[in-house]
């Protein structure tokens, strides 16, 4: 099947839910649990195939994601559905996004398994919406060898991350937290070794000679990997 063809099957998918919205006068026009659950599933599924059709930092995708103050509204499917549509006529005008050839080849920073694993999550404590965005760029920076920006999206994640696993600073996490050795390592991996490389990037003034990281340097993301894992898993 086509790509504008699948995305066409989950505007279908999406219209039939568009009549089915609920309007109880309190709450205003809401899906119901069930159909809820449907739009967050067809909507993660179509960022998907637009991230493999035209590259993850293509408009479409980027603003298909999870809004808290329009949650599964007649307007946020409305809004979904509108961008669904604009990415079929971009797709069918034949305007794809070039993608380097390098950014082919090289895997994200922060596996999309994970990342579709944290917007799937639900939080009824903690909003992951900056989490999940922080993540997104430090994909579309790491295939963009941007590899100062991927050390300081990185070093926001660890100072942004915290109280989601008990802990008011990375450090809590690092040095405290109730887990086997082996996250703890990686824990401290990150405070000691990725938050130097990135205060050095973000604070070290102008000098008579530069020298650029290379990504073997802020090459964290296995580490990083383990940290969001963690944190999926508390959700669950």
């Amino acid at each position: 099947m086509a790509v504008e063809d699948e995305l066409m099957s989950i505007d279908n998918a999406l219209a039939e839910l568009e009549f089915r919205i609920i309007d109880d006068g309190v709450l205003g026009s809401h899906l119901s649990s069930r159909d809820s659950a449907t739009f967050n599933r067809l909507r993660i599924e179509a960022k998907t195939i637009l991230d493999h059709a035209l590259g993850i930092a293509n408009n479409f995708s980027l603003n298909l994601h999870f809004s808290p103050s329009t949650g599964s509204s007649l307007a946020a499917v409305q809004e979904c559905r509108g961008l669904i549509q604009g990415a079929v006529n971009h797709l069918r005008r034949g305007v794809a996004i070039a993608t380097q050839p390098s950014s082919l080849s090289k895997a994200q920073f922060v596996d999309l398994s994970r990342l579709a694993a944290l917007r799937a999550a639900k939080s009824s404590q903690w909003d992951l919406t900056r989490l999940i965005r922080l993540c997104e760029e430090l994909n579309i920076a790491y295939s963009n060898d941007c590899f100062m920006s991927v050390a300081m999206l990185v070093r926001a994640i660890l100072d942004h991350a915290p109280p989601l696993l008990g802990g008011q600073t990375f450090a809590d996490i690092a040095n405290n937290y109730a887990g086997p050795s082996s996250f703890k390592k990686s824990m401290q991996n990150l405070q000691l070794s990725l938050r130097n490389i990135a205060d050095a990037h973000l604070h070290v003034p102008i000098r008579q000679k530069e020298v650029l990281p290379t990504g073997q340097q802020v090459d964290f993301h296995k580490d990083l990997d383990v940290l969001l894992g963690e944190i999926v898993r508390t959700l669950k």
